[in-house]
């Protein structure tokens, strides 16, 4: 097998934007642009060798937000079954040479490019065996980046197999790490925290 290098991203954008209303939260606006492109940039600005992005839900008008962006759209059919589908249908469609896998959600608009490398950076000075995870106190924020061997356990295990699970099964694979602010803790489900993003 070649040598690995680098990390590569997925970002999750196929959910069903349910505790926002009539709204898919995806296409609000954050700075003159809609969230998941807001937040695709960001993943393009960043360290990340490479950007997957799996949409679903409402996917015609999701991937034209995205139109002539440097990322690879993929397609999850199997949307409605839960988040861990298209973290599977990321892993599927992510070239099989990467050391790390930044696993990103689209409704996390706060974190900056800087915010990602700080992740990157700490995922490849470390054990690189190992599943990366910010989190302070009883908080556990995101984005994770996982191993390039993780893939393997969870493309085993089925389609319903995801990063929570993953987490579960292997507590002495995971290293957690103090971010240094609270944007990987704030992401965006109801109108309250589009408000307060808005705001902030």
């Amino acid at each position: 097998m070649a040598d690995r290098a680098g990390v590569g991203a997925i970002l999750l954008a196929a959910g069903q934007s349910r505790r926002m209303g009539a709204a898919n939260k995806l296409l609000l606006d954050i700075d003159g642009e809609p969230m998941v492109r807001y937040v695709a940039c960001t993943l393009l600005d960043s360290r990340a060798a490479e950007v997957v992005v799996v949409l679903g839900h409402q996917s015609a008008a999701v991937g034209e937000a995205l139109a002539g962006l440097a990322v690879r759209i993929v397609h999850n059919e199997a949307f409605r079954e839960g988040q861990m589908t298209s973290v599977r249908c990321g892993l599927e469609a992510l070239p099989d040479r990467y050391e790390g896998i930044l696993v990103a959600l689209a409704d996390q608009p706060a974190l900056t490019a800087a915010d990602v490398d700080f992740l990157i950076d700490e995922f490849l000075a470390g054990d690189r065996q190992r599943i990366l995870v910010p989190a302070s106190a009883d908080r556990r924020g995101n984005p994770i980046v996982l191993a390039a061997h993780h893939r393997t356990e969870m493309a085993g295990r089925g389609l319903n197999f995801g990063c929570r699970n993953l987490i579960a099964r292997n507590p002495q694979s995971v290293r957690t790490i103090e971010p240094p602010n609270d944007r990987y803790f704030r992401d965006v489900d109801t109108p309250d925290d589009y408000a307060a993003e808005s705001e902030s």
